[in-house]
């Protein structure tokens, strides 16, 4: 039997439950490298080789692959950051994945919006903003509450909501440190700038700074929700529907999460049928996706798409609520394996997911989590992660978009899993001094 080759393009920090899925498809006959921005560790032993690059560098990254090493499969995960890295590559290994043009208008939330104007899916009014002065002009044009996020922004990064034309002058001070968090953000972010990139990309127009431009958009009203799919041969099988809570002005920082998410049946099938019109209108053919809409007055709303399965506990929470991985699945349909999956379970699946994130209690420097041996024992809960290192200066929002971790839960109901994530969040503690 042929060992496959398989590099995966992200930023490391793989799950306990991602883990154990590599090394069992390592086991089927796969061997794994890893490439990865060079200022980040990578500890996990299933890399046999590890490449590191500069993420914001496409020419770094090539130049990071060894010659006569061939990859049988490029793939990312969650990380929104590498998906045009990886589209690049598979581009010039000719390998099945996300063309580059593709990648780019799923990055790109200006592209992302002309994409689904053209099919005719709804957005809200939208204007490119490169300095505060714009934002400004924006919020008066617009005139009711407005949200402003960078283009090429990720988890609500440097986000901010602005409820009338009146208090937009406040902002100021809120958009130049978000300038600040972004430009340290852009250290792993690739933006195509030169000729032969733009033209890779299939750029016509001066590429927009993804984390300096923002968009100034008008404020969806509603309920978040967020639908990760595995797409083979443009057609998406959902793997769950997520509902997710969420700060509301002047920052809009997920705070919790739900798996299934509790919709009627109508809702259900607007949800899927909008996650299928967008992956038609984007062209995207094998790979997974991660669509976030808002259901409000007027039906379900796209805020993006990812060209990638969703990020934090979604990985390990679609395996408690349907028992797939998606990492697995992303690797296999890459391959070229065709996948079969059960009717979607919608409130009927394994278990009912419950997640919560651990965000600042205060300002000041994290030294770490305190957790009780009921927690650490506790099979139910599923996931506790600690995503800051000691010595971490941490703020909570509005100041700060950063937290500190999250735990995850499951039950056999709704009501029971949010009863034992209340109960594990009573004995996790933080440290912050």
């Amino acid at each position: 039997m042929t060992t496959k080759e398989i590099l995966l393009v992200t930023l490391p920090g793989f799950t306990e439950q991602q883990q154990r899925i590599l090394e069992r498809l390592r086991n089927e006959g796969r061997r794994f490298s890893i490439l990865t921005d060079q200022d980040f560790e990578v500890s996990e032993p299933v890399f046999e080789q590890v490449f590191r690059c500069k993420f914001n560098d496409l020419d770094s990254a090539r130049a990071a692959i060894p010659q006569g090493y061939h990859p049988d499969v490029i793939a990312t995960d969650w990380c929104d950051r590498t998906t045009l890295i990886a589209a690049a590559l598979n581009w010039q290994y000719r390998l099945r994945g996300i063309p580059p043009e593709v990648a780019y208008r799923c990055r790109s939330k200006l592209h992302m919006r002309q994409v689904l104007q053209r099919a005719g899916i709804p957005v809200p009014k939208f204007r490119v903003c490169k300095t505060f002065a714009e934002i400004r002009e924006a919020v008066v044009e617009f005139g009711g509450p407005c949200v402003a996020k960078p283009v090429g922004g990720d988890s609500s990064l440097g986000a901010f909501g602005v409820r009338s034309a009146d208090e937009v002058d406040g902002f100021e001070a809120t958009y130049n440190e978000a300038l600040m968090v972004l430009a340290d953000e852009g250290c792993t972010t690739f933006v195509p700038r030169t000729e032969a990139e733009r033209a890779l990309f299939q750029i016509d127009e001066q590429p927009t700074e993804f984390m300096r431009d923002y968009i100034v958009e008008e404020f969806l009203e509603g309920q978040p929700y967020s639908i990760d799919s595995i797409v083979q041969d443009g057609v998406a099988s959902i793997m769950c529907i997520a509902e997710q809570r969420r700060l509301c002005f002047p920052v809009f920082v997920q705070t919790a999460e739900r798996i299934p998410a509790l919709v009627s049946d109508a809702t259900m099938a607007a949800l899927q049928q909008l996650n299928q019109a967008v992956i038609t209108a984007f062209g995207i053919d094998r790979s997974a996706t991660h669509l976030e809409v808002i259901v409000g007055p007027k039906g379900p709303r796209v805020v993006e798409i990812g060209a990638r399965f969703g990020g934090d506990n979604i990985h390990d929470a679609v395996v408690q609520y349907r028992g797939i991985s998606l990492l697995e699945e992303v690797i296999r349909v890459l391959e070229g394996e065709h996948r079969t999956y059960p009717p979607f379970p919608g409130l009927s699946g394994n278990a009912h997911v419950a997640m919560e994130y651990l965000r600042p209690s205060k300002r000041g420097t994290f030294q770490g989590l305190e957790i009780s041996d009921k927690v650490r024992s506790d099979p139910q809960i599923t996931e506790l992660w600690c995503s800051q290192k000691s010595g971490t200066l941490v703020k909570p929002p509005p100041e700060g978009y950063e937290f500190c971790g999250y735990v995850q839960v499951k039950d056999a109901t709704p009501e029971g899993a949010d009863a034992r994530l209340s109960d594990a969040l009573r004995h996790i503690q933080q440290i912050i001094e």
